[in-house]
């Protein structure tokens, strides 16, 4: 069923758990690295989240394809954005591993509030 059919029934639509991982995740590399944590802990944190979770957060936005599509589709814009946040920094000459992530890690907030926002409303 649809969130506008659940809607029209008069249920509240679905909170998606992926919401808050996405967020969670976000939260756990920045944390990983401001704290720093174990060599592996950070590496393990850090590429997850830059490899993957940014990406997934904008193509459940734009609700872009299905399965492996999305997969693919999510990796390939978590390291475009990436890279672009990279270069950003480092034309500004305020490059760090930290203020990269950080500023991930708030794009990917913005993108599942967005997501978030967009999630129908049921009437009272």
């Amino acid at each position: 069923m649809t969130p506008a059919a659940r809607e029209a029934a008069g249920r509240p639509a679905r909170v998606a758990p992926a919401d808050g991982l996405l967020a969670l995740c976000a939260a756990l590399a920045v944390l990983a690295v401001a704290a720093h944590a174990p060599v592996a802990w950070r590496a393990l944190a850090t590429f997850g989240f830059v490899g993957l979770v940014p990406g997934y957060a904008l193509v459940r936005l734009v609700e872009l394809g299905t399965g492996l599509e999305r997969a693919v589709l999510a990796v390939a814009a978590s390291l475009s954005l990436a890279t672009v946040v990279s270069v950003g920094f480092s034309l500004g000459h305020a490059f760090s591993a930290l203020a990269v992530l950080s500023c991930l890690a708030g794009l990917t907030g913005v993108l599942v509030a967005g997501r978030v926002a967009r999630r129908p409303r049921s009437s009272p």
